[in-house]
């Protein structure tokens, strides 16, 4: 998956729970803002999760290094 792959995933994340946020809200002045604050939530939460996997990745490959330097 290139960048624009996981570009469009964490705006549909952020639009999902947008709409689900905007649908849930009982007020109606406050439903834009209920929206936004969605898209940014659940943005930021998918980007989150996405870049706590790639640390994960990450670390696992360094620990990997790290023994087979060690025990060859």
């Amino acid at each position: 998956m290139n960048w624009w792959g996981i570009a469009g995933v964490i705006c549909l994340v952020g639009l999902l729970y947008a709409v689900y946020l905007y649908r849930i809200e009982d007020r109606k002045e406050d439903k834009k803002e209920a929206f936004w604050s969605g898209f940014l939530m659940g943005s930021l939460g998918c980007a989150g999760m996405i870049f706590q996997l790639f640390l994960g990745i990450v670390s696992l490959y360094v620990l990997y290094l790290i023994f087979s330097w060690i025990f060859g």
